[in-house]
């Protein structure tokens, strides 16, 4: 239900904008046509998006592409809520209860003719939008309703997928066995799990504000040693956000663009150790590159001698390691979360992922944590971000939901009024978690 939620925020937004924009004209006979007019698009926006929804909610799971995108929903719900703070403060609840303010309402009106001319422009290019989302994915649904060829271009992946697993089996299985102990040794702590949790945790839509500002597109698109700290108090969704940037970083990678991510976690001690993250970091890099792979082959090979017991990996060798693993790409971009979380070995990791920052031109570093004194130390230099639940975050997520357990009957609320307060206590009470 990823878009299907996101619009459903919407909807709640857009009712409740408009619903504003409705007392005020009722209050104000005489109100501007320019007024009159946004409240028109309002409305007419509202419609579509309550048009919208019905058709996300059908189409949800279906396998052909959807002409609506999170994008969409996240440059529209921007708009509604740039519209809503400006109606909250010109219309407190305290002043929307006593009766004859038609004046001062009139007066305290909060955007100037030429605002409200172009939010008329930008609720109408919105609609626009929209409405194409609509009409095309009603007409995918229509064909998809009318043909039979997806049975057989099923049919068709099936046999390739069979193909495809069957050709690695018979290729790769001697090699499989080798390499999957190698890395097995290397990686102690897979850090996969967590980001697969933090994907599932993470509310469509929310986040964007990051992975859209220009801080982390251009430590995205630089090349040299670009260096990102993102930090925030606990509860301010921080590693959520991780696995955003490590999605927008994945889309980026291929055989010259390495990624190399790990999730520190106070509950598991062995995600604190400095020599199984950078251990997992090495073995990031030789799953993306052969002569990375035999780098650290060679290095198994030194910690597992013959004829001698086994020895574990040397953080200051892995930190040389990673160095020159990484000349064979033309970027690496290493993205830790958690530095915080490490207890008494935060210091000892800030100081081998800071060296390898700085050292490898090519490589660029993203640390999330929070704003600890003894951290800041070590990446005061950094290009740095303060992470707080955004209001706009939170009234998306907090109005999806409230709209889901409406319609699953899962909460029963008759007055839009409760809704707008229960809306407005959750957001502000969050106090940035």
């Amino acid at each position: 239900m990823d878009v299907a939620s996101s619009i459903a925020g919407l909807v709640a937004l857009a009712d409740l904008i408009f619903r504003k924009v409705f007392g005020y004209l009722k209050a104000v006979k005489n109100a501007e046509q320019e007024v009159r007019s946004f409240s028109t698009e309002i409305r007419t926006l509202s419609g579509i998006l309550h048009s919208l929804h019905l058709v996300a909610c059908q189409l949800e799971g279906e396998d052909f592409d959807r002409s609506i995108r999170i994008h969409h929903v996240y440059y529209c719900h921007q708009a509604l809520e740039k519209i809503k703070n400006k109606l909250d403060n010109a219309f407190p609840p305290s002043e929307r209860a006593v009766v004859g303010k038609s004046i001062i309402r009139k007066l305290t009106w909060p955007f100037s003719a030429q605002e409200t001319k172009d939010l008329i422009s930008e609720l109408q290019r919105h609609k626009s939008t929209l409405s194409l989302a609509l009409s095309v994915d009603n007409l995918s649904a229509l064909l998809k309703a009318l043909s039979q060829q997806d049975a057989i271009h099923d049919s068709i992946n099936d046999v390739k997928t069979m193909l495809q697993q069957r050709w690695d089996l018979e290729t790769r299985i001697a090699l499989t066995r080798d390499r999957t102990e190698i890395l097995r040794f290397f990686c102690r702590v897979d850090p996969q799990q967590n980001h697969d949790m933090s994907l599932n945790l993470r509310h469509p839509g929310t986040g964007l504000w990051l992975t859209e500002s220009e801080e982390f597109r251009t430590w995205l698109e630089t090349t040299s040693n670009s260096r990102l700290w993102l930090f925030g108090i606990p509860g301010a969704g921080k590693t959520v956000l991780a696995s955003s940037v490590i999605e927008e970083a994945l889309k980026k990678s291929d055989k010259d663009n390495a990624v190399a991510f790990f999730y520190c976690d106070y509950k598991n001690a062995a995600s604190q150790d400095p020599t199984n993250i950078l251990c997992s970091i090495a073995s990031h890099l030789a799953r993306q590159d052969e002569q990375c792979f035999e780098k650290l082959q060679q290095y198994y090979k030194v910690c597992n001698p013959d004829g001698n017991l086994p020895k574990p990996p040397d953080p200051t060798r892995l930190h040389d390691l990673i160095l020159n693993m990484s000349s064979h790409f033309n970027n690496v971009a290493i993205i830790v979360d958690g530095l915080d979380e490490c207890g008494k070995q935060t210091v000892a990791v800030a100081e081998l992922l800071v060296s390898i920052g700085s050292k490898g031109k090519n490589i660029k570093t993203l640390i999330l944590s929070r704003d600890e004194q003894h951290i800041r130390d070590f990446l005061d230099d950094y290009t740095q971000i303060s992470i707080a639940a955004r209001s706009s975050d939170l009234k998306l997520y907090v109005a999806s939901e409230i709209e889901l357990r409406i319609r699953s009957k899962r909460l029963r609320i008759k007055s839009e009024q409760l809704k707008e307060e229960i809306m407005d206590r959750l957001v502000n009470g969050a106090d940035g978690m």
